[in-house]
């Protein structure tokens, strides 16, 4: 969900406003044999990787022979997204700073404003008022397409408010869809009615960080960006030792800088399997260090989207807060091969949007993620090292 609150939103709005008076968009500049289309996508890492073929598909359908393309997109992935080649420019921004910062955000809404676009296309479901939204307003581009969408990250008031924004909202169905279908859906609305969902693909080549020296490893990934997401540790370490005792490869912890001290704990509880890499490689090594990897054992997060991309085999621990959104993967059989591998126990609260109904303690995980069994997760694990024999 969104944390910029409803009174927030109405000031950046006010803000906005303000900023768009003072300047113009700069018409009749140099002309161009192509027209300039922006693409906008700033959510998450994940988020990207499982919108790549969706957005090969835009821009086969916005060829470069009649069309610039820039993307504007989040600075997290920005380099992945440099590296596939699909784009003329890509544009990194930093989605906190750019709603906490007024002179970073006049900034940009200048830069917008001042490339003149034809067209911006925002394919996000979950459309952010003060990011996207308001980004697709300052470009003042005569053509602004965006999704319908929802309210999950958005107050309704505001969403009704940010529509106006745009000259044609491509319609949604409200039922819950899988994010491959969700992007399919955006990519049908824009004429490529041939096109089919399928699972993501990274043909990108990294170096190893320095230092980084194994040969037969497997990755854990113990964070999720929230503790009410992120399985105990205890039982990451149990499933260590059990891979351990039964193929002698050794575990590898990988995750962001923030999950350094998580990583460190983990490594107290079994330090003679666990090699600690958390917050210490870049988004690239971090691709590498997956693309080495015999499987991924994590919790939901981009790791198990980057791992399918590179077809890595994959064990995820999936709480319900989104389910179905982001995992399983609606794939055909044969395709199924490399698709993550979710661990779960259902509940009739699932899709709850992580506004869980449950009150539990503070760094705990949520019931929906603790109720998640080691012996079936076990279980995964051991039908996936089965198949790789």
């Amino acid at each position: 969900m969104s944390l910029v609150g409803l009174s927030h939103v109405l000031f950046l709005v006010l803000f906005d406003t303000l900023s768009l008076l003072m300047s113009r968009r700069r018409e009749g500049g140099e002309q161009t044999k192509r027209q300039k289309v922006l693409i906008i996508r700033l959510d998450a890492i994940g988020d990207f990787v499982l919108w790549l073929d969706s957005a090969r598909a835009i821009c086969k359908r916005y060829p470069r022979e009649q069309y610039e393309l820039v993307l504007l997109s989040n600075v997290l992935w920005s380099p992945l997204a440099e590296d596939t080649g699909l784009f003329d420019e890509v544009w990194p921004l930093e989605k906190n700073r750019f709603v906490r910062n007024l002179r970073y955000r006049m900034t940009l809404l200048m830069k917008l404003r001042h490339a003149c676009f034809d067209q911006v296309i925002h394919p996000t479901f979950s459309r952010e008022t003060c990011h996207g939204d308001s980004l697709v307003r300052a470009s003042g581009a005569p053509i602004r397409i965006g999704s319908l969408g929802d309210c999950s990250n958005s107050s309704s008031l505001a969403k009704m408010f940010s529509d106006h924004w745009y000259t044609k909202l491509l319609p949604a169905g409200q039922s819950d869809m899988m994010e491959l279908q969700r992007h399919a859906e955006f990519v049908h609305g824009l004429g490529c009615l041939e096109f089919k969902p399928s699972a993501p693909f990274l043909e990108l080549q990294y170096d190893f960080p320095e230092g980084f020296c194994y040969e037969n490893y497997y990755i854990v990934v113990p964070g999720a960006g929230a503790q009410y997401r992120q399985w105990p540790q205890e039982n990451f370490a149990r499933i260590a030792r059990e891979v351990h005792e039964l193929t002698g490869l050794k575990a590898v912890i990988c995750g962001n800088q923030s999950e350094t001290r998580l990583a460190e704990s983990l490594c107290r509880l079994q330090p003679d399997i666990f090699h600690d890499w958390a917050g210490k490689t870049s988004l690239q090594e971090l691709v590498a260090i997956i693309h080495g990897a015999k499987f991924v054992l994590s919790n939901e997060t981009s790791a198990v989207h980057i791992a399918a991309a590179l077809k890595v085999p994959s064990v995820c621990i999936l709480g319900g807060g989104h389910f179905g959104r982001f995992l399983p993967y609606p794939l055909g059989d044969e395709e199924e091969g490399f698709a993550p591998v979710p661990v779960y126990e259902q509940m009739d609260c699932y899709n709850c949007n992580w506004d869980c109904v449950y009150t539990f303690v503070d760094g705990c995980p949520a019931p929906c993620v603790e109720r998640v069994k080691v012996a079936a997760v076990w279980d995964a694990i051991e039908q996936l090292l089965s198949q790789q024999k």
